[in-house]
């Protein structure tokens, strides 16, 4: 499957912590993002947030974990 958004994501900041960025769909700008990982005792619970801003708005990112497959 190919994506026109091109995301990058990086885990390697500092433990707990991801960025990266992604192109912007109607504009083509890359547009920077970081955020956070939570950690729950439970397997495949783990979570991830955080933020983008552009020139006049911001987002919010969400990483969630896909369990195993059977």
């Amino acid at each position: 499957m190919t994506s026109t958004n091109n995301l990058w994501l990086t885990n390697a900041l500092k433990p707990g912590l991801f960025g990266g960025m992604f192109r912007h769909p109607l504009t083509g700008k890359s547009i920077p993002f970081a955020g956070a990982y939570v950690r729950l005792p439970q397997p495949y619970l783990g979570w991830g947030g955080g933020w983008f801003k552009g020139t006049n708005q911001t987002g919010y990112i969400e990483i969630v974990p896909t369990p195993p497959g059977p």
